[in-house]
């Protein structure tokens, strides 16, 4: 299945980058290390370093995966050369219209409508 394009700003697909690189170079090698400690400790079943060590290890993992997914599917796009146009079709204004019936708690019910964009 082939990932869905993901647009992102420069900024955002550094903070992406940045944050796999510190879970793949710091942060897992530091959970790798006491989890072979622990193992190296005995009986795994009742060691917690061990337990939780490989459960975060799964967290780990998982987030780098998701992580290289969207980087992998990321179209780097300018804000600065994004059209108006564009920006508005992906919006809409809502109107709230106050009612006169009063909800149980005794605040009045808003209906809400959309509005035509106007340009």
């Amino acid at each position: 299945m082939k990932p869905a394009e993901n647009p992102i700003t420069p900024a955002g697909l550094t903070a992406l980058r940045a944050r796999y690189d510190h879970l793949l170079g710091t942060e897992r090698p530091e959970i790798v290390a006491i989890v072979s400690w622990a193992a190296g400790n005995g009986d795994r079943s009742e060691n917690g370093d061990y337990l939780y060590g490989r459960k975060r290890m799964r967290e780990i993992d998982r987030e780098l995966a998701h992580l290289a997914r969207r980087m992998k599917a990321a179209r780097v796009v300018d804000p600065a050369q994004a059209s108006a146009v564009a920006a508005s079709k992906s919006c809409s204004w809502v109107e709230i219209i106050p009612t006169t019936p009063l909800s149980p708690r005794g605040s009045p019910l808003v209906s809400m409508r959309k509005m035509p964009l106007v340009n």
